[in-house]
């Protein structure tokens, strides 16, 4: 199809902004440079990428509506009981404040999950992470007095976000991101493998025992993953010496704990956690079914975090566990209705990888090992503007949809900037099956 040379830049330019809008708000959800810019500059720019992914919404409605339609929609159910805690919070006012964040990131990660494809998404994130991660490098060497933290956590690096285990969390997903694309058919891998070493890095230096954990689980997860592509047969074998192996690492586990949690720098109750935890149990089975109401059980001296400050020998802000802290919050019922749409998600990565050959494919359960492994200590589920939100949405709608087009023996749509110069033929498969070619 011809298209005028005016209207051909003027559609490449609009998408180069559109990909340039999804980086920044990836990197701004990602929590970097929160200390820097507070206050009314960050809550401006966390409802200029709520309006703005509201618009390409519109913009791009059928490829949305679809995604809404194949895609899996427990996320925005759960999204929506979040909303409706209001109604039975202990604190209405805190529950309005952050559903609302969490309404607006859902809808920026609505967009990022139907808007692009995989391989589109991981070179977005890719891009993204490169400019973070840069910037961690500059701030761990030269910005020291702010790269570098102090205190009980002496040493460990930050970089530009406000915590270590935050900096922990990215750099772990980065990872993941960067190992795939330099195993994808991307130009230029070099790139791929140079921020791949430059996360692993600073997952080091961040010091965080989860960070180092999880991302020796993620790299051992991958031939585990790999191996669902195997036939049958094959598969049975893997399963055993997985298993077996499996067996050998929690023998060698329970027999050195001590040792364990020494290499880690924790102690063996997870630096206090698991004293929180006990005191949270039997004030969450005050309020089973509903919960508190969302974010209205860590309200320091008004809630029933007061209970748990008056036992304990700090001040935790949450429950430094995700899956404790949806239950205290949305009850019984809330996490339920997670746990149909993760384990729903799990099916469809599972699916995914089995029917295709790509390492695109490998993303979103390597995404999910960091999701469970984040979610052990800390608090990265239904949480507002933050990135593996964002990311779980996104994940949790998309494989559906080129699930779907896996079933029909089609290839994922592909951009309006790879066919601006003429519209291709259908292709035959091997198998005989024809390719459709879609646009947006």
């Amino acid at each position: 199809m011809y298209l005028h040379p005016l209207i051909r830049t003027g559609i490449r330019l609009s998408l180069a902004f559109e990909q340039l809008f999804a980086v920044l708000a990836i990197v701004i959800f990602s929590g970097a440079f929160e200390l820097q810019f507070t206050g009314a500059v960050r809550d401006l720019s966390y409802y200029a990428i709520y309006g703005a992914s509201a618009f390409f919404i519109f913009a791009h409605w059928k490829k949305c509506a679809r995604g809404l339609f194949l895609g899996g929609k427990f996320p925005l159910i759960l999204v929506l009981i979040a909303v409706v805690s209001f109604f039975w919070s202990i604190e209405p006012p805190t529950t309005q404040k952050f559903a609302r964040e969490l309404v607006g990131t859902t809808i920026f990660a609505f967009y990022f999950g139907t808007r692009y494809t995989y391989k589109e998404q991981l070179r977005l994130l890719g891009i993204a992470f490169g400019i973070t991660g840069f910037f961690c490098v500059i701030y761990g060497f030269g910005v020291r007095n702010y790269g570098v933290m102090s205190g009980i956590h002496g040493g460990a690096w930050r970089g530009i976000y406000r915590h270590k285990n935050a900096m922990a969390t990215n750099v772990v997903i980065a990872t993941a991101v960067f190992w795939v694309l330099a195993h994808s058919d991307i130009k230029k891998r070099w790139l791929a493998w140079l921020g791949f070493f430059l996360s692993v890095f600073l997952v080091f230096q961040t010091k965080s025992g989860g960070g180092r954990v999880g991302f020796l689980t993620v790299m051992m997860m991958v031939p585990i993953l790999q191996g669902l592509r195997f036939r049958y047969g094959m598969m049975m074998y893997f399963l055993i010496v997985t298993v077996l192996s499996g067996g050998v690492a929690g023998t060698l586990f329970v027999d050195n704990l001590d040792a364990f949690f020494e290499a880690l720098d924790k102690s063996p109750d997870l630096s206090g956690r698991v004293p929180l935890w006990k005191l949270m149990f039997p004030l969450m089975a005050e309020k089973p079914w509903l919960g508190y109401g969302f974010k209205s059980f860590w309200i320091s001296w008004r809630g029933p975090s007061a209970v748990i400050w008056r036992n304990v020998n700090w001040r935790p802000l949450y429950g430094h566990n995700g899956f404790i802290d949806l239950a205290a919050e949305l009850g019984l019922l809330g996490l339920g209705i997670f746990l149909i749409g993760f384990f729903l998600t799990i099916k469809r990565g599972v699916s995914w990888i089995h029917y295709t050959k790509t390492a695109e494919s490998l993303w979103p359960m390597m995404f999910v090992t960091i999701l469970i492994l984040n979610n052990v200590s800390e608090t990265r589920l239904l949480v507002g503007n933050t990135l593996p939100w964002v990311l779980y949405v996104s994940i949790s709608l998309w494989p559906q949809v080129q699930y779907a087009d896996v079933g029909r023996n089609t290839e994922p749509p592909l951009l309006p900037e790879d066919n601006l110069e003429e519209e291709p033929a259908p292709s035959i498969r091997p198998g005989g099956g024809r390719t459709i070619n879609r646009y947006n």
